[in-house]
């Protein structure tokens, strides 16, 4: 199981992060730019690896999600539609069912001595789900 790929899944079949966002849900490895806004990067930073029993593959992950936005009223609407999805009681896509056990806001913005220039508007996030494999 891949834990992005079902974070990736569900985000955009959101209809309320889909309307900000679309489709762009960058994960670890990509760079993004700021014609690329408003959008969400994602990264697992933790968790357990796939659980097996005789039924069902179970994965807890724990992800960092950003979201950015080319103002920071623009991130926070991205941030408000992420958080809405703790709100939702059966989250699934295609291939996961998806149950998000916590979602806890980081922080905001970059450090100060960024120029302004430099500032990318973004709430940053910790998510914990756990992921089942149908």
């Amino acid at each position: 199981m891949n834990a992005l790929t079902a974070l990736y899944e569900l985000l955009i079949a959101q209809t309320a992060i889909a309307a900000l966002v679309g489709t762009r849900v960058y994960g670890p490895n990509q760079v993004i730019k700021k014609a690329n806004f408003p959008c969400i990067l994602i990264s697992r930073v933790g968790g357990s690896s796939d659980l097996e029993d005789e039924v069902r593959a179970i994965e807890n992950a724990i992800f960092d999600v950003r979201c950015y936005g080319n103002s920071q009223p623009e991130a926070n609407a991205v941030y408000a539609a992420l958080r809405d999805l703790d709100k939702l009681v059966n989250l699934k896509t295609t291939n996961y069912h998806f149950h998000v056990i916590e979602l806890v806001q980081t922080g905001s913005d970059l450090p100060e001595q960024i120029t302004e220039s430099e500032r990318w508007d973004a709430v940053y996030c910790t998510l914990r789900a756990e992921i089942e494999k149908k």
